[in-house]
């Protein structure tokens, strides 16, 4: 087997032991999953607070974190298909450690969404100051693209909460717009043929 071909299939599982180790802990760990559904509410993508609560509740639900961690590495491999080759294929091309690499896929199995953005993929949030819709979409240079956003445990959005995701990434698109004192007239148009995995969109200016 060549050598890329071991180290991709090296990272693969890296990430998925991680993806198994983090539920396995959160489902064993009952106060640790309450204190995140308090503190991580605000990285999700929603249309007003009580919603971002509620997705953070669910997402950090005892009973969720238990059928996660129950997930076979067969199982996970193939719920986490919809972005984690991209995601793999993403790392060994911008890095050049396998330390690194790991260290990459374990923040996309840990955080609450990953988003791909004109064939660049991140953990989302990303834990940086300025972490927002805009910042890795429209701030810059940049004049927009396609966007792509999947849940990190690769599960479907139910019909409400694509609808609530959606109005959370518009209005992080804009306020983020207005916060950096970007007068461009920013545009988003969401894919009604999503996947149901994911939610895709386009993001351009008018101006």
């Amino acid at each position: 087997m060549e050598s890329g071909k071991r180290e991709f299939i090296r990272a693969r599982g890296g990430a998925v032991r991680a993806f198994r180790d983090h539920w396995r802990k959160l489902a064993d760990d009952e106060t640790e999953l309450n204190s995140r559904a308090e503190t991580h509410w605000t990285c999700f993508l929603a249309g007003s607070t009580g919603a971002m609560r509620r997705w953070a509740a669910r997402f950090y639900d005892k009973a969720h974190a238990k059928r996660l961690a129950s997930l076979t590495p067969a199982a996970v491999t193939k719920q986490l298909a919809v972005w984690l080759d991209h995601a793999v294929a993403n790392a060994l091309d911008e890095y050049d450690e396998p330390a690194e690499v790991d260290h990459f896929l374990r923040r996309c199995v840990t955080t609450e969404y990953v988003l791909a953005f004109n064939g660049a993929l991140y953990p989302f949030p990303g834990g940086s100051l300025y972490d927002d819709i805009y910042e890795y979409c429209a701030a810059g240079f940049s004049t927009g693209g396609n966007l792509s956003l999947y849940k990190s445990t690769g599960e479907p959005f139910g019909a409400l909460e694509r609808r609530s995701t959606a109005a959370g990434i518009k209005a992080e698109l804009w306020n983020g717009a207005s916060s950096a004192g970007d007068d461009e007239d920013w545009q988003i148009t969401f894919d009604p043929e999503s996947a149901p995995a994911q939610i895709d969109a386009y993001i351009w200016s008018n101006d």
